[in-house]
């Protein structure tokens, strides 16, 4: 536990404080050494984060429809302008109102929020709405359910983002 593991350190008085940095075979902190441990601590997040994912109860199509909305890759206006389609507006199909983004369209959008809310009440939760769809998904993962409550609770916010 986190508090025997403090009463384990001992403290020598007698010696001055130090900042001490332990990655790198040097032990000396650059931004780079840091710029490195992000990245890493990214990457396995991130693969952590899919093999949970893929290991969810749901048909093929909607895991993969998951993945792509994950990775910003579901052709929402923003990300066709990005690749060079021409549109008349980039507003979002289901409010009018603001650019059709993907944290945007399933997540802030103020028809997504009514659903989002809807589900809270309906559930008898207060959730943090996120603006970032991964971090959204995760949120669900905080409500100290057991682990059958938890995939539970993922499916079904898979099932409402597949349906928005």
């Amino acid at each position: 536990m986190f508090s025997e593991d403090i009463h384990k350190i001992t403290l020598v008085r007698e010696r001055k404080d130090y900042w001490m940095w332990n990655d790198g075979e040097d032990k000396v902190y650059t931004v780079k050494s840091a710029y490195q441990k992000l990245q890493e601590a990214s990457v396995a997040d991130q693969q952590h984060f899919f093999d949970y994912l893929w290991r969810i109860k749901v048909i093929p199509s909607v895991k993969f429809f998951m993945w792509q909305v994950i990775l910003n890759g579901i052709p929402t206006k923003v990300n066709l302008r990005h690749r060079g389609v021409n549109l008349n507006n980039d507003n979002c199909a289901m409010c009018g109102e603001h650019e059709e983004s993907i944290s945007h369209l399933f997540i802030t959008c103020r028809v997504a929020t009514k659903v989002w809310n809807m589900c809270n009440r309906w559930t008898r939760t207060l959730g943090v709405c996120h603006n970032q769809v991964q971090a959204h998904f995760e949120h669900f993962h905080l409500l100290d359910l057991n682990h059958k409550g938890n995939m539970l609770w993922r499916r079904m916010w898979i099932a409402i983002v597949w349906n928005l």
